[in-house]
């Protein structure tokens, strides 16, 4: 199970629910939810004290103000350093620096969102043999075997947002929401505060199940994901 607290006034600010409604409405386009739960992680990092590293591409909502929605001061999130890569030629750049900076700088985590598909492809020829890996009938986490060789040189927590599964199909690893969204780009999901609801949908060419939950507490909506 998952639990995540959404700020109910940050909600309606950015239309994902209307004032005094009893529905929220999340919309998939929007990429505000997703890098909201998401960058939960990544500031209770911060609040233990961590250095880190945000790789993203451009958006629209700075993640610098996401992430300080979740911190108690600024002094907490100077140590956060977002590299926003726009270009191919950003990203070669990157990777080609990133063991030793990570090394110099004494980075604690790294964290990738929504990064391209560029990005595990350049990984990936830096982390295995290429033949095998264009010759590969299923793709699987070319990023890890990187970030795993890096982590273990530097002591490092690494956090991914995307991977890649059989197929090349992108997919998100946290929560199960984002999952639902990345397979049904255009749904809307309408969720009754303070009651339960099943969502079925085809995942990995099989019919999943899950679960959940709404409820009001605090002035903050909670959100539960069960299987």
């Amino acid at each position: 199970m998952t639990t995540i607290l959404l700020d109910k006034e940050e909600l309606e600010k950015n239309k994902l629910i209307q004032a005094n409604s009893r529905y929220l409405v999340i919309l998939s386009k929007l990429k505000f939810y997703k890098t909201l739960v998401t960058f939960h992680f990544v500031s209770s990092e911060l609040k233990r004290g961590k250095k880190g590293i945000v790789v993203t591409p451009n958006r629209t909502i700075p993640i610098e103000i996401l992430i300080e929605k979740f911190l108690n001061t600024k002094e907490q999130l100077s140590k956060l350093l977002v590299v926003s890569l726009t270009d191919l030629n950003q990203e070669l750049a990157f990777f080609k620096k990133l063991p030793i900076f990570l090394l110099r700088n004494k980075i604690d985590f790294l964290f990738f969102d929504e990064p391209s598909e560029n990005y595990y492809y350049y990984i990936s020829k830096d982390a295995m043999d290429e033949e095998k890996f264009r010759n590969s009938t299923k793709m699987f986490l070319w990023e890890r075997a990187f970030l795993k060789e890096i982590s273990k040189k530097n002591n490092l927590s690494v956090f991914e947002s995307y991977s890649i599964v059989e197929q090349g199909t992108l997919k998100t690893e946290q929560p199960i929401l984002r999952d639902l969204l990345e397979i049904w780009p255009d749904v809307i999901i309408e969720v009754e505060v303070n009651k339960e609801i099943y969502l079925n949908f085809l995942y990995g060419g099989n019919r999943n199940k899950f679960k959940l939950i709404f409820k009001e507490k605090e002035g903050k909506i909670e959100l539960e994901q069960r299987t």
